[in-house]
């Protein structure tokens, strides 16, 4: 099975023009994040999709990411606002804009719902993920009757994911490493371990995953990776990967196109490379024209 590419689509690479590019240059999933834009914009991207697909012969799936539980900070003064560590911050229900003290959620029983001594994470906050969710979700689909049921992907994004893995695998037709949202929650330096061990957990069942988050993250402002990014995705698919995914990279980044031709590049090699049966080879190996030749046969160009 030849990897997925998933780019983000957004402002960056919403436009037909740029959304042809991104299928000629790899892109084999089309994600929608579901927390920004409305319907109506996602329907026009949607239409958008189909009409480059049919124009350049290059098939795509679509993504739907779909918004979790969130409680959000009304608005505050300023463009943004400096805490100092181990500074007190208070969060209540006021309806006046937030200040360097103080700010507003738009929740109006959370309070009721944080216990003293609580954690509260601002940003990213906790989100429980539950096999209830999915049958929810399915529910739903299927009430619809005349779509097809799309397969429903589970975002790895809590330590409580992590800790309901097993559960949460069994009612997925898929499953997504969340690596912005785990790093936000665990230590980051247990975050490439967890991977690779959902990743082994994935490959045994045969259960498709993606491995996501900051993959290409410099291409944002650049137009290369840097090598350590290089490092990652290659080996993200030497562990087992099905897809790897670009996010601020395509949807807001400055290089979309040259984003998802680096992530292709990098991973269709590493997939070659996988698929020899080896995870490595000596240096002699890899410094031969006829390997390079035979990896990249028929692939990349």
């Amino acid at each position: 099975m030849s990897i997925d590419l998933i780019c983000t689509i957004g402002p960056a690479s919403s436009s037909p023009a740029v959304l042809k590019e991104l299928l000629l240059s790899g892109m084999t999933t089309a994600r929608l994040n579901m927390s920004h834009g409305s319907h109506e914009e996602h329907e026009r991207v949607i239409e958008a999709l189909r009409s480059a697909a049919a124009e350049s012969g290059q098939p795509v799936r679509i993504m739907g990411d779909l918004q979790g539980p969130k409680i959000r900070l009304k608005n505050v003064k300023g463009d943004a606002i400096r805490l100092d560590e181990g500074q007190t911050f208070i969060l209540d229900q006021s309806d006046e804009p937030g200040s360097r003290e103080r700010a507003a959620l738009d929740n109006p029983g959370v309070m009721e719902d944080i216990l003293q001594g609580a954690t509260i994470l601002i940003n990213d906050g906790e989100v429980k993920l539950e096999a209830s969710h999915l049958e929810e979700i399915r529910e739903f689909v299927a009430s619809l009757g005349k779509y097809s049921q799309p397969g429903l992907i589970s975002k790895i994004e809590t330590i409580h994911a992590v800790r309901n893995f097993p559960s949460i695998m069994e009612a997925s037709e898929g499953i997504m490493i969340a690596r912005g949202d785990l790093g936000v929650e665990l230590p980051f330096e247990r975050i490439p371990f967890i991977q690779k061990a959902i990743l082994r957990e994935c490959s045994l069942s045969k259960t498709y995953v993606i491995t996501a988050t900051q993959m290409l993250q410099s291409m944002v402002d650049h137009p290369v990776p840097t090598r350590a990014e290089v490092t990652d995705v290659s080996q993200a698919v030497m562990d087992g990967s099905d897809a790897v995914m670009l996010s601020a990279e395509s949807s807001v980044g400055h290089y979309p196109v040259q984003s998802t031709r680096a992530l292709n590049t990098i991973a269709k090699f590493a997939e070659n490379m996988r698929e020899q049966g080896k995870n490595g080879f000596s240096l002699e190996e890899i410094c031969s024209e006829s390997l390079f030749d035979n990896l990249y046969k028929g692939h990349i160009k």
